[in-house]
């Protein structure tokens, strides 16, 4: 058991580092998935997090950065940030 004691030690670290990832607001271009670096405010991070609670998803904020789930894809985080974008969507969605 010993010898396995390292690799055990090295699988259990490495799951735990890649269940989240980091939540970067996506934007289509006309032509892809973008991310725009300055797009976090502190009122969007609000708002994805108002987002994010509504559609039960985990996540959690570090170093005043949000962190989610790292099975969700560019494509969810293109949602998420749309509706966080979108003011219409906020007040028809209001936490209960």
């Amino acid at each position: 058991m010993r010898k396995y004691f390292p690799i055990l030690c090295l699988a259990l670290l490495t799951f735990s580092c890649s269940k989240y990832q980091e939540y970067q607001p996506q934007f289509f271009n006309g032509h892809e998935l973008v991310v725009i670096p300055d797009s976090l405010t502190d009122t969007h991070k609000k708002n994805v997090t108002q987002v994010l609670d509504y559609y039960n998803i985990e996540w959690k904020l570090e170093d005043d950065k949000i962190y989610l789930d790292s099975r969700i894809d560019n494509e969810l985080m293109w949602n998420f940030t749309s509706k966080a974008n979108d003011a219409n969507w906020l007040q028809s969605h209001q936490p209960q």
